[in-house]
Protein backbone atom coordinates (compact mmCIF):
# COMPACT_ATOMS: atom_id res chain seq x y z
CA UNK A 1 0.00 0.00 0.00
CA UNK A 2 1.08 3.77 -0.67
CA UNK A 3 1.84 6.00 1.61
CA UNK A 4 -1.52 8.16 2.09
CA UNK A 5 -1.44 11.69 2.05
CA UNK A 6 -5.10 12.54 2.88
CA UNK A 7 -8.39 11.48 2.43
CA UNK A 8 -9.01 13.09 -0.62
CA UNK A 9 -5.02 13.62 -1.49
CA UNK A 10 -2.79 11.68 -3.51
CA UNK A 11 -0.91 8.42 -2.88
CA UNK A 12 2.82 8.55 -2.41
CA UNK A 13 4.50 5.09 -3.84
CA UNK A 14 8.14 6.14 -4.43
CA UNK A 15 9.91 9.13 -4.51
CA UNK A 16 13.28 9.56 -6.53
CA UNK A 17 15.95 12.07 -5.96
CA UNK A 18 19.72 12.98 -7.33
CA UNK A 19 20.99 10.40 -6.16
CA UNK A 20 18.43 8.65 -3.15
CA UNK A 21 15.23 6.40 -3.30
CA UNK A 22 12.52 5.98 -1.06
CA UNK A 23 10.30 3.63 -1.25
CA UNK A 24 6.70 3.58 0.99
CA UNK A 25 4.32 0.16 1.55
CA UNK A 26 3.93 -1.77 3.71
CA UNK A 27 6.44 -4.77 3.60
CA UNK A 28 7.18 -8.52 5.26
CA UNK A 29 10.30 -10.38 4.93
CA UNK A 30 9.64 -12.24 1.51
CA UNK A 31 9.18 -8.16 0.01
CA UNK A 32 12.17 -7.16 0.89
CA UNK A 33 14.48 -9.70 -0.41
CA UNK A 34 12.28 -8.86 -3.49
CA UNK A 35 13.20 -5.32 -3.37
CA UNK A 36 16.94 -6.34 -2.75
CA UNK A 37 16.90 -9.09 -5.66
CA UNK A 38 15.81 -6.48 -7.71
CA UNK A 39 18.52 -3.79 -6.60
CA UNK A 40 21.23 -6.59 -7.01
CA UNK A 41 19.59 -7.11 -10.59
CA UNK A 42 19.69 -3.70 -11.43
CA UNK A 43 22.87 -2.74 -10.38
CA UNK A 44 24.21 -5.64 -12.52
CA UNK A 45 22.48 -4.48 -15.89
CA UNK A 46 22.65 -0.65 -15.18
CA UNK A 47 26.20 -0.60 -13.77
CA UNK A 48 24.95 1.07 -10.42
CA UNK A 49 25.94 0.17 -7.21
CA UNK A 50 24.11 0.07 -3.61
CA UNK A 51 26.27 1.74 -0.85
CA UNK A 52 25.32 -0.90 1.64
CA UNK A 53 26.87 1.38 4.57
CA UNK A 54 24.37 4.18 3.98
CA UNK A 55 21.66 2.03 3.29
CA UNK A 56 18.59 2.36 5.60
CA UNK A 57 15.09 0.18 5.75
CA UNK A 58 12.69 1.82 8.39
CA UNK A 59 9.37 0.10 9.20
CA UNK A 60 6.30 2.08 10.24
Amino acid sequence: KPLVLSRDGFNIYYLFFADNFLLFGETSKRKIEVVVNYLNLLNKFVGTKVNVTKTSFFFL
